[in-house]
């Protein structure tokens, strides 16, 4: 009995690829700010199956973009596979991030019995306003005297605009 028991418990482990939900592992959260990219990988032993990204529950409606293949992209959604020196990577991507990405997200590798599955989560910030100077032009007048010259040949005095930035 002891046995059978034992290699149950080895097929649950091998067919499981990842988090089996034991553990209470903690969340990565990652914080950007509005307009930049994000690319989080998801460490899987193999990815040749379906993969997925999704928000939220990773229930159909969810799910954000998916492949049987390589790569896929939908909008500003990407997921890719790639063999990497460390091992098999799936790498989702979000670009040109805007405050309704916040939120919880999670990539998939389909199993026969049970996903392999990986959280995390984004908290996207306001980008910072770009603060323009406090200019404000006034002009400053001057005027150009006129030379001693005869009386009938004296010109006005011509008026020059010169201006000055205060900052």
């Amino acid at each position: 009995m002891k046995v059978c028991r034992m290699m149950i418990y080895l097929l649950v482990l091998t067919l499981q690829d990842g988090n089996i939900g034991l553990i209470n592992a903690e969340i990565p959260i990652f914080t950007k700010t509005e307009g930049e990219s994000i690319t989080f990988p998801c460490v899987f032993t193999k990815t040749e199956r379906r993969t997925y990204f999704c928000k939220n529950k990773c229930k159909d409606k969810d799910i954000l973009v998916e492949t049987n293949e390589v790569r896929n992209q939908s909008g500003r959604y990407s997921i890719e596979n790639k063999n990497t020196p460390e091992g098999k990577r799936l790498y989702v991507t979000i670009t040109q991030l805007t405050k309704s990405d916040s939120g919880q997200y999670g990539c998939g590798l389909d199993r026969f019995f049970r996903d392999s599955y990986r959280e995390f989560k984004i908290i996207v910030t306001d980008a910072p306003s770009i603060s323009k100077p406090n200019l404000t032009l006034r002009p400053f007048i001057t005027s150009v005297q006129p030379t001693n010259q005869p009386e009938e040949q004296q010109s006005e005095g011509l008026g020059i605009f010169t201006f000055k930035l205060y900052f």
